[in-house]
């Protein structure tokens, strides 16, 4: 799946314009010439990231004849702008913004090429997101997310996953083995984006799995998940995007 840009009423000039990063290391354009372009997973929006991270109805971006605000919708996952989440602000030349794990770059001459940006622009955008000190685990390629949280945090290094307690997912294959993401929302969403994503959803202290985009169900201990979702206990494992993690309950320490 990929981005599309649907059409509108234009503006006379375009108040700059949005750079998307696309998974094959190519880029797409979108001019703001006009006056709100949304976007979201919805296809009614003018632009359409259909992905399982983005919300229906995500972001606008509002050109007025002195500059250009975002406005997140209410989303599930939050919009960040350089790493910090907000909800409203005006955007200025070379600002990174993360809708859903899709990254993208404001520019105000729309005829500017614009590099991606690099693994310590990411890498401080995550610390900043985290509020933690120290190095952050390396970020996903633009565009081709990893097993991981909704909204595109990281998963915390080995050594700082000892300090987690409550309910986690330990990843047990692939290049993120060994990480453990703590089960402290509603719903984390695990897999490949564009491939195969499970929602592990919290209801009542307990989690249950469900397919989340794709065709084939997530499997847990082998079965296949049903429509209706299958509720996890410790120790089940679950594989999606031919990635498994093991659900498991951590007791808190006593230091």
């Amino acid at each position: 799946m990929g981005a599309a840009v649907a059409g509108q009423e234009r503006l006379t000039s375009a108040k700059g314009k949005l750079v998307l990063f696309l998974a094959d290391d190519t880029t797409l354009d979108i001019p703001l010439d006009r006056e709100r372009v949304t976007v979201g997973r919805r296809p009614g929006n003018d632009v359409c990231l259909p992905y399982a991270a983005v919300s229906a109805a995500h972001a606008v971006f509002v050109a007025t004849s002195t500059a250009v605000v975002m406005e997140d919708l209410g989303s599930t996952n939050g919009t960040m702008i350089n790493g910090k989440r907000t909800s409203r602000q005006v955007i200025r030349d070379g600002d990174r913004i993360e809708i859903g794990r899709q990254r993208l770059v404001y520019v105000a001459d729309v005829n500017a090429a614009v590099p991606p940006p690099t693994r310590r622009e990411l890498a401080g955008d995550r610390a900043d997101d985290q509020g933690v000190a120290g190095e952050p685990s390396s970020p996903p390629a633009y565009g081709t997310p990893d097993v991981g949280a909704a909204g595109g945090l990281p998963y915390p290094s080995p050594a700082a996953a000892q300090a987690l307690a409550g309910p986690v997912l330990k990843v047990l294959t692939g290049p993120s083995a060994g990480r453990t993401l703590a089960l402290t929302g509603d719903e984390a969403l695990i897999g490949r984006v564009g491939v195969q994503v499970a929602a592990v959803r919290k209801a009542d202290e307990a989690f249950r799995v469900w397919l989340a985009e794709g065709t084939d169900a997530p499997c847990i201990n082998g079965v296949p998940v049903p429509l209706e979702g299958l509720l996890l206990r410790p120790g089940d494992v679950v594989e999606v995007a031919g990635t498994r993690v093991e659900f498991s309950v951590v007791e808190g320490s006593s230091a």
